[in-house]
């Protein structure tokens, strides 16, 4: 029962409001529909209780005001909302002048006016215009000119003084209930505009700090691309520079021809080696999150071992691969791929000078949640005033790097993309072991946090 008035309430409530109205617009005629309500109804109620009291000669008078009240409903169908809020107040202060001159001085309907004041503050306290001018002076005309013809402009003279000296204390009544009901259905009214207001504050400070995180990323990008291109520049060109140069000296000195070719080879190699990079970290930026195939890690590993080690001239590193776990790993194939190569490269290119029992040892955990890898090495390992600094964009903490300095900040990037973790172990002249925490998952939401 109790929701079936709720819903029949709302429905009143919400008739004449358009789902594209403002905020503050579906309010207003949310008040105009609550007021005309509220007005035909308790207005109808204290007309008819009234009438057993004093005898009511005219009682469809005071009656059919009331019904007018359901004209403000028809009105706000039509979208004649303003027309309906004016209604409303015209209404209730033709019915109250007729009232405190139909009943006379002696039955204090004249206290009704209060009412309508107080009606007028509160419907229009935020509108300071013409109507909310008309709306506050049309109470104080009626009582002027009530108290100015001694309310007899309708006086009924079937009502005895008696009669009219019994219906003063139903007047109070009225006038205090009709003026409580007012003030709280302002307080509900504003209650609610708080709340409002407190969720607004809350959704601006929400948005204020995604637009702060979004401005702290366009910043770190902007940063990130001026760097880039002042050190792409200079990474590029210095290779062709030194191909040109080294092209001049074949034409000059024939003698020497394959020193210069292997020079010249070398160099090409180093600037193959940047434009991989430069790809790797163009395609990880750019290409969204990739639809998660099932991987096979022992091949996997084995095919890049095999290309970085070709790419090293890397002959006597050894490679050992263990995976255990049957559960089928999931992941983003492509970003997968750069992590394990930049990784893989680094731990055959940083291994100790002419040692003979270089390895690069793969051990991969797999669980329903995510799979652990941990890629060792005995080689020359990091230094720890380095280790803070080797997520970093163009940064070579050693001279045998042969790229732009960008392969394990697209690694910690890469990891960011699929929700993934690293952690560095390395001791100097030792080796390196760096664990990797994948999510064995469809679909990812970036994350990145890395501990050296």
């Amino acid at each position: 029962m109790t929701n079936y008035l709720q819903q029949n309430f709302n429905t009143i409530l919400n008739i004449g409001i358009k789902s594209d109205y403002s905020h503050v617009k579906k309010q207003r005629i949310k008040n105009t529909n609550l007021a005309a309500m509220l007005s035909f109804s308790v207005g109808t109620l204290s007309t008819l209780l009234t009438a057993h009291i004093i005898s009511m000669p005219y009682l469809f008078i005071p009656l059919g005001g009331c019904c007018l009240y359901l004209i403000s409903f028809i009105l706000n169908c039509y979208q004649k909302h303003e027309l309906a809020s004016s209604n409303i107040d015209f209404i209730t202060n033709a019915l109250f002048f007729w009232m405190a001159n139909a009943y006379g001085k002696e039955s204090s309907a004249y206290l009704l006016f209060i009412l309508a004041e107080m009606a007028t503050i509160f419907n229009y306290h935020k509108q300071k215009n013409l109507t909310f001018f008309w709306a506050l002076i049309l109470p104080l005309l009626g009582a002027i000119l009530s108290f100015a013809t001694d309310f007899s402009l309708f006086l009924i003279p079937t009502i005895t003084p008696l009669e009219r000296w019994k219906l003063s204390p139903f007047m109070f009544f009225i006038t205090m209930v009709g003026s409580a009901i007012v003030i709280l259905v302002y307080r509900l009214q504003l209650d609610k505009t708080i709340i409002s207001f407190q969720q607004s504050k809350i959704d601006l400070q929400e948005k204020y700090k995604e637009l702060q995180e979004v401005n702290q990323l366009l910043n770190k990008a902007n940063g990130e691309l001026d760097q880039f291109v002042y050190r792409i520049s200079h990474d590029l060109l210095a290779p062709i520079s030194s191909s040109i140069g080294l092209v001049n000296l074949c034409k000059t000195d024939t003698k020497n021809l394959d020193l210069y070719l292997g020079l010249q080879e070398k160099s090409l190699h180093k600037l193959d080696y940047y434009v991989k990079e430069i790809l790797d970290y163009s395609r990880n930026t750019r290409i969204n999150f990739q639809p998660a195939i099932k991987i096979d890690f022992e091949q996997v590993v084995k095919q890049i071992f095999e290309q970085q080690c070709k790419a090293e001239s890397a002959t006597n590193v050894a490679l050992e691969v263990k995976v255990e776990g049957n559960t089928p790993f999931y992941a983003d194939e492509f970003r997968l791929h750069i992590i394990l190569q930049n990784l893989i490269s680094n731990a055959i290119r940083y291994q100790k000078p002419n040692a003979q029992n270089s390895f690069v040892k793969c051990e991969v955990w797999i669980t329903e949640k995510e799979a652990q890898i941990d890629i060792s090495d005995n080689g020359v390992g990091i230094p720890l005033k380095y280790r803070s600094s080797i997520f970093q964009m163009f940064y070579r903490a050693d001279s045998r790097s042969t790229g732009a300095g960008l392969g394990l900040y697209i690694t910690a990037e890469a990891l960011s993309r699929i929700n993934g973790k690293i952690e560095v172990f390395s001791e100097e002249n030792i080796g390196t072991k760096i664990r990797l925490l994948i999510p064995n998952v469809q679909s990812y939401t970036p994350s990145y946090t890395h501990r050296v």
